[in-house]
């Protein structure tokens, strides 16, 4: 069994974990912590949680990696709360992978 699987197979970033982060992001980010009382998420208040372009999260809406519902008389896209905090929780555990990565390969450089 190689690395990557076993970093897959075993996430790093908890949804408790997760869920503290958006309670921490709530602060930065201004309609948060209102959308998430509603149990959706807009697709522009996502991309400033994770630090990406919204540009990014309407690609993976439309590539289908986010599951998005449209308001019937508006055209707006929401994503679902629960959809929301599983692509922040991909999010985290693909940068923790990422830093043990590093932190691994600095541990054997400097030994």
């Amino acid at each position: 069994m190689s690395k990557t699987t076993e970093v897959a197979a075993e996430p790093l970033v908890s949804i408790d974990e997760t869920l503290e982060y958006l309670a921490e992001q709530q602060s930065k980010v201004a309609r948060l912590s209102s959308q998430m009382s509603q149990g959706v998420v807009n697709p522009i208040v996502l991309a400033k949680v994770c630090g990406i372009k919204p540009q990014q999260v309407y690609n993976y809406i439309r590539k289908g990696y986010i599951a998005a519902v449209r308001e019937n008389n508006t055209q707006k896209l929401y994503i679902e709360l629960n959809d929301a905090v599983a692509f922040v929780m991909r999010r985290l555990n693909r940068s923790a992978a990422e830093q043990l990565r590093i932190n691994e390969e600095l541990e054997a450089v400097a030994s």
